[in-house]
């Protein structure tokens, strides 16, 4: 069953860093690793980016472009092609320079722009990246193969004073598992039907038939986020063989809204 459990105070979106992993030796940083404008209908805001090379003696090539950013599943990142998701702000954004270089141990600047439509609400949600090769010769990793860098500052635009927060618990499951690092596999399902971006996070706890609580396991600790009008699974492992008998499986989350939505169900553990 679902519920709703009334609590005093909202939270706000969590940070969420990308970058590309590599063996190379390049000293890149993107400043700010992430943009979160609140901005209102029909207003233009912009600002900059500064890549940052640590590298004191080699140059960088600079090729900047906008992605639309997906969930996966498994929590993972996938990127697409501006204008192929519901939350795309690909109209909105615009950048430049979309290609520059940057000198050895200096800083590259470049400008964005957002500008939002009037009529419009909720949020947008995208990623700006950069993809970095050095100026001159090849950057080779052991094998001997090229290797470019790409980093992303994700852009998080919510339109001021249009934000609704609505999300349901689904579903919630617990089930055995053959593994090395659980014994169960811990799953809830969150419908979020707001029109931004919401981070779910929260406990599950199990209950005994005595009404003792056996054990709390943290649900989706690194907040990650649910895209508006999707659903999102998760899962968390927990450790210990319970003994045979009755139980409860009971999830608290908060998304940010007014309340924290709760659900549970009742298994058995066989002799």
């Amino acid at each position: 069953m679902a519920g709703k459990i009334v609590r005093g105070s909202a939270v706000f979106l969590s940070v969420l860093l990308l970058c590309a992993s590599s063996h190379a030796a390049v000293k890149m940083n993107l400043d700010p690793p992430r943009v979160d404008l609140k901005v209102k209908p029909g207003e233009e805001r912009g600002g900059y980016i500064s890549v940052i090379n640590g590298d004191e003696k080699e140059p960088m090539h600079v090729r900047a472009y906008v992605n639309d950013l997906v969930y996966l599943p498994d929590g993972s990142n996938d990127f697409l092609p501006p204008g192929r998701t519901p939350w795309t702000c690909g109209d909105w954004l615009k950048i430049g320079p979309t290609e520059f270089e940057v000198p050895a141990g200096k800083d590259g600047k470049l400008r964005y722009t957002v500008t939002v439509p009037k009529g419009v609400t909720g949020g947008r949600y995208g990623v700006i990246f950069f993809e970095m090769s050095p100026s001159y010769g090849d950057l080779k990793d052991s094998s001997g193969a090229m290797i470019n860098i790409r980093m992303g500052t994700i852009m998080l635009i919510e339109i001021d004073g249009t934000q609704t927060y609505q999300a349901k618990l689904t579903a919630v499951d617990i089930r055995p598992v053959k593994s090395e690092k659980a014994a169960y596999e811990i799953s809830c399902t969150v419908s979020n039907e707001s029109n931004i971006l919401v981070r779910p996070n929260g406990t599950a706890k199990i209950i005994g038939r005595d009404k003792k609580e056996i054990a709390t396991v943290k649900i989706n600790p690194g907040k990650t986020g649910v895209f508006p009008s999707t659903s999102r699974t998760f899962y968390a492992p927990y450790a210990d063989k319970l003994a045979p008998g009755s139980y409860t499986l009971q999830v608290v989350l908060d998304y940010g809204g007014s309340a924290y939505i709760g659900g549970q169900k009742k298994f058995e553990v066989p002799k």
